[in-house]
């Protein structure tokens, strides 16, 4: 954690969004590499009892083939704790009963046409007992504070050390990776 800074609020968490690459694993050259420790760390989350959900902002994969490939770098996760931009555009199509002219990558094609089942976080806590796990300070960090949610970011993928003074977004927390998250949010659990 960065000197001086007040992680009291880590006591009340309940549940625990983890953004996937940059945190989880760095993009790269056949599909990237998991950052070292952060296989363990996602275990010992899903043992801890936290409510454990992964996000992604990438569109051009499935929710399988996220699964599958952090599979193969030893995570164990479901597709249903995994949540992509495209089966939240199709839940909001669906509810608005939009029927927009699409340009979707090839992989996603069949999803628009196969999802019959839309699913949801279905975390049963208060948005101030969650948080976010992310690289990217503006994104990942500032976009869950702007939802009441407490926002940690990673010195991993795209962290920059200007990050820590950023002029109008501030984490709530920095820690140099996943496993040092998990180890301040575990120690008060």
């Amino acid at each position: 954690m960065a000197a001086g800074s007040s992680v009291e609020w880590l006591k009340s968490v309940k549940a625990v969004i983890l953004d996937m690459c940059g945190v989880l694993y760095d993009s790269g050259e056949g599909g990237g590499q998991a950052i070292p420790g952060s296989g363990e760390a996602v275990r010992r989350l899903m043992d801890s009892g936290l409510t454990v959900r992964f996000c992604t902002n990438e569109t051009q994969n499935t929710r399988e083939r996220f699964v599958q490939k952090l599979r193969v770098m030893g995570f164990d996760i479901s597709v249903s704790h995994v949540f992509s931009p495209a089966p939240a555009l199709i839940h909001i199509l669906r509810e608005r009963g939009l029927r927009p002219h699409l340009l979707v990558h090839d992989a996603l094609f069949t999803m628009f046409y196969s999802v019959v089942v839309l699913y949801c976080l279905c975390v049963c806590v208060c948005v101030c007992q969650v948080v976010m796990i992310g690289d990217d300070l503006l994104n990942d960090v500032g976009g869950a504070q702007r939802c009441g949610m407490k926002g940690l970011q990673v010195r991993t993928g795209k962290y920059r050390p200007s990050d820590e003074q950023h002029p109008s977004v501030r984490a709530d927390a920095y820690v140099d990776d996943l496993a040092a998250a998990v180890n301040a949010i575990l120690t008060d659990h």
